[in-house]
């Protein structure tokens, strides 16, 4: 079998992976994530996904204060599954 790529029979078989190459990868991996489209799209995710692990660790730590039980900590992250379930079959 011949796996040679087509830039590899152009170099003569030659695939060797300088330091150049590694930096210009880099940079054009940068240069997608910074432009304003991506970039933005990558800071609102985190930002929600900031305020959902601070509004589900608000609620342990309110039912901790009320006396929680350990069935109640384990029957919350089940109840949040069961309704986006069946928000999912509803469509």
């Amino acid at each position: 079998m011949n796996n040679k790529t087509e830039s590899e029979s152009q170099n003569g078989g030659n695939t060797q992976v300088t330091k150049s190459d590694h930096k210009h990868n880099a940079l054009a991996v940068l240069r997608v994530f910074l432009n304003v489209r991506n970039g933005s799209w990558i800071l609102t995710i985190f930002f929600i996904g900031l305020c959902n692990g601070l509004i589900w660790g608000f609620l342990f730590w309110h039912l901790d204060n009320l006396g929680n039980y350990t069935i109640t900590v384990h029957l919350v992250p089940r109840v949040r599954l069961g309704l986006k379930q069946s928000r999912n079959f509803r469509k």
